[in-house]
């Protein structure tokens, strides 16, 4: 009897195993651009990484880890120049579940894009983009050039500013994680910061003309190109002049 009962424990094991059992899926989708001014990207269980591209195609592939009870599909809609890509499942994943859907898109310069993320983390290697995040937990990684308005309520910020033409503002906000804002010499940028922590710098050109006003510390205030703005409530915030880390 006792060797009866194990046996039928471990059919239960293994039926319990297989219901479980993770598979992989693809999924690719391509776009040209010519009539689409702003992309939206939502995927509230994996990572988003965002590359440039010189075409007028947008490349969406996906990769998507799944269970017999969740299964990830993609919803496109095309509707007034704005495309909108979101990865959906058949019952939404639990917290400890091993589902998740990992994106990588490819985008044409001059797209606007407007990204929602969670359980998951945003990188890029360079964009000329406008850029809109927002997040509950992820934590981003950008180098971008464009104006950018980025806001994780707990996860941490990293962003390098790229050398441009043209004058564009970064708004970086987080609740309870930390900012890094990486610059070069020549593209310093003039900063505002709201913190209840602390804002350090290995920049002397960005301490040399600090100015507090209120809850308000303006850095590098003779600087009249690129603004950033940064806020956060008890993360630590760095403003880092790349250069100077290599001398």
């Amino acid at each position: 009897m006792k060797t009866i009962t194990i046996l039928l424990i471990m059919a239960l094991s293994v039926a319990v195993a297989e219901e479980s059992l993770v598979e992989a899926e693809r999924f690719h989708i391509e776009k040209n651009t010519a009539k689409i001014s702003k992309v939206i990207i939502e995927n509230n269980h994996g990572d988003i990484r965002l590359r440039q591209t010189t075409e007028k195609n947008l490349v969406f592939h996906a990769v998507s880890q799944y269970s017999k009870t969740h299964r990830a599909s993609i919803d496109e809609e095309l509707k007034d120049g704005v495309l909108s890509l979101k990865v959906s499942y058949k019952n939404l994943p639990t917290e400890k579940s091993l589902e998740r859907v990992d994106v990588a898109i490819v985008v044409p310069k001059g797209v606007e894009l407007d990204i929602k993320i969670e359980k998951g983390n945003l990188s890029s290697k360079k964009l000329e983009n406008q850029l809109k995040v927002v997040s509950e937990s992820s934590d981003i990684e950008l180098k971008s050039t464009g104006f950018a308005d980025l806001f994780t309520k707990h996860g941490n910020i990293s962003y390098t500013l790229l050398s441009n033409e043209s004058s564009d503002e970064v708004n970086l906000k987080t609740f309870n994680g930390s900012v890094s804002l990486y610059f070069h010499e020549d593209n310093r940028p003039f900063v505002q910061t709201i913190t209840g922590s602390v804002v350090t710098s290995n920049s002397i050109n960005i301490l040399k003309n600090k100015k507090i006003e209120n809850r308000v510390a303006s850095y590098n205030q003779d600087k009249f190109f690129d603004t950033a703005k940064i806020q956060t409530d008890t993360g630590l915030i760095q403003l880092v002049e790349i250069e100077q880390i290599y001398k």
